[in-house]
């Protein structure tokens, strides 16, 4: 978000004061452009259109030429950057595979099958979805002073940014956490309240810090992953279903079932025996088949998941008086083996998820 906010301020002050961004800054920009692309391409979508925007700015003040003077510079910050990342895939004998992997799956692989709009649907549900209305608010807020001010130049930009980066990072397979750059709009809202301190109030250290730790309580309350803070990782479910192996025999084998592992491999200190993924972006059941088939042939000796497992003779009797939504995580095997000996919850956005810890039965 350090990266964003400081994107978004060098916007903000070449439109407020045409104050164009001097070298040091541009190649910190390209320093972080790097980062972002070897991270996630896709979160560049802010850069490439506060880019658009600044260009526009800038031929309306008739100075093109210091934008060929910034793609220079931030060119510079990425190189910084790239260099060692390619370096290390080089030197490890594997750039096809990196590049295969990282942009040509990515791109023509990955899909949703929900089509431009249909994503573009689908991102804003999860936004309005995953209590993200008060940033939304803010924001919002935020653009309505720019108006009221008579900022419009600067709104225009500002809005046009939010609405062309929430297209581009949601269009072709939006997560909850695609819009997560958006996050640092916030600004705008806090704009009017920065102004109004500035103009009433003598700035002294100790007011800025009292303010700062105000702004992270609230960040706090409004946080939906906030519950583990401060919590011994002893007391986790992770290390209580641990606990809870390790008294059986020591050399075990553990499978989580059914979805990417939440941290029981790690706290086992265990290598995963298994293909660990249980699903691939691009659509298929391999992955899936592939875990099923482990339970089935009773392989693990104990199996960590968010599923319902049961004998496939059970499985009515266990899914009775289910919803469909409840029915669609029970999994049935046939002569299935297992049985549990430890439940608890682990933290999904916010929200509590049963897990469970089976054991293969003697």
């Amino acid at each position: 978000m350090s990266i964003f906010s400081f994107l978004l301020y060098l916007e903000t002050r070449y439109l407020e004061n045409d104050s164009f961004p001097n070298k040091r800054e541009l190649i910190l920009l390209g320093i972080g452009a790097g980062l972002l692309f070897w991270t996630k391409y896709i979160l560049c979508a802010m850069y490439l259109v506060i880019f658009i925007f600044v260009l526009l700015h800038a031929i309306s003040r008739k100075e093109v030429s210091r934008i060929w003077e910034a793609i220079f510079w931030i060119i510079i910050g990425i190189i910084i950057v790239s260099v060692p990342v390619l370096a290390y895939f080089w030197a490890n004998n594997s750039l096809e595979i990196f590049f295969k992997s990282y942009f040509l799956d990515n791109i023509f692989l990955y899909g949703t099958g929900r089509g431009f709009i249909g994503n573009l649907r689908f991102a804003l549900f999860m936004q309005l979805a995953k209590r993200n209305i008060p940033v939304l608010a803010l924001i919002f807020a935020g653009f309505i002073w720019m108006l009221h001010r008579k900022k419009t130049r600067t709104f225009m930009y500002m809005f046009s940014s939010f609405i062309l980066t929430f297209v581009l990072l949601n269009c072709g397979h939006p997560h909850a956490y695609s819009s997560m750059p958006l996050l640092v709009f916030v600004i705008c809202g806090i704009w009017p309240f920065v102004e109004y301190a500035n103009k009433h109030i003598e700035w002294k250290p100790w007011q800025s810090i009292c303010i700062t730790l105000l702004f992270t309580i609230v960040s706090y309350v409004f946080c939906q992953n906030t519950n583990e803070i401060l919590v011994s990782k002893e007391d986790t479910i992770q290390y209580a279903f641990v606990r809870k192996m390790n008294e059986g025999k020591k050399d075990y084998s553990l499978l989580y079932y059914g979805q990417l592992d939440e941290g029981f491999y790690y706290a086992a200190d265990y290598t995963p025996k298994w293909r660990a993924y249980v699903s691939l972006n691009q659509g298929g059941t391999e992955l899936e088949d592939l875990q099923y088939s482990y339970v089935d042939n009773k392989e693990p000796d104990y199996i960590v998941t968010r599923k319902i497992l049961c004998d496939t003779e059970e499985y009515h009797k266990v899914t009775q008086g289910m919803t469909e939504g409840q029915i669609k995580d029970v999994v049935s095997f046939d002569d299935f083996s297992y049985e549990i000996i430890e439940e608890g919850s682990v933290n999904d956005n916010g929200q509590k998820a049963a897990i469970r810890l089976y054991k293969k039965k003697s």
